[in-house]
């Protein structure tokens, strides 16, 4: 069992509503692997959720990508894509109308989801909790509740229970083989909001990164 699949099997139960998702292989078919438990949910894959692009230092190593900033997408350009992407995201699910209860996955890649966590929590005017990462395939889980002070709960970070039966391979991750290409990926699951109530007052969000390469 791969990482991607046991995610899916670990949420298959979870009453999911949305299922969003970077267009880009590796997220979409973590995405896809949770969507086969939910077949009458809508999933949908967007470009608006994609990694930064870093143009012509794509595939170089991860430290030339540091100090360069003539090249893809900026920083900036990165971060109002994420505000951007996050308003969508709340019309496609009509979050402040919806009369039931939401549970949206989200899943994209690590650089994009730092920037947009920074920007869901300055547009709800959260402070930003320190040095949050996340593993693959591990989510973080919160809650918006409208009736609630506060009305954001994060209940967990990090969660990596489903990978309890995910044999490691000798140079590898997870249960797959080892890919040179990939030894340096840095991904994460991101949180979310604090206005995020639906109409009926309470809506989940996961947010994830997606799993190794199968």
């Amino acid at each position: 069992m791969n990482q991607a699949t046991s995610l899916g099997e670990a949420l298959k139960h979870e009453p999911v509503t949305h299922i969003f998702s970077s267009d880009l292989i590796r997220a979409y078919r973590t995405a896809s692997a949770v969507a086969q438990h939910h077949p009458h949910v809508p999933f949908v894959p967007t470009t608006r959720l994609r990694e930064r692009d870093f143009g012509e230092l794509e595939g170089k190593p991860w430290r030339t990508t540091w100090s360069s900033t003539k090249s893809g997408e900026s920083s900036t350009a990165m971060s109002e894509r994420a505000f951007s992407a996050w308003h969508w995201i709340l019309q496609e699910t009509d979050v402040f109308e919806n009369a039931t209860d939401l549970f949206i996955v989200l899943v994209s890649h690590g650089l994009f989801l730092g920037s947009l966590f920074t920007a869901i929590c300055g547009f709800y005017n959260t402070q930003k909790p320190p040095k949050i990462f996340w593993n693959n395939t591990a989510y973080l889980r919160f809650v918006v509740t409208s009736s609630n002070n506060p009305v954001f709960k994060v209940e967990c970070v990090n969660n990596t229970r489903h990978l309890t039966a995910v044999q490691r391979q000798k140079g590898g991750v997870g249960s797959s083989k080892f890919d040179e290409s990939q030894k340096s990926m840095k991904d994460f699951f991101v949180p979310s909001p604090t206005k995020l109530a639906s109409k009926s007052g309470k809506s989940h969000l996961l947010t994830m990164a997606p799993s190794p390469p199968f």
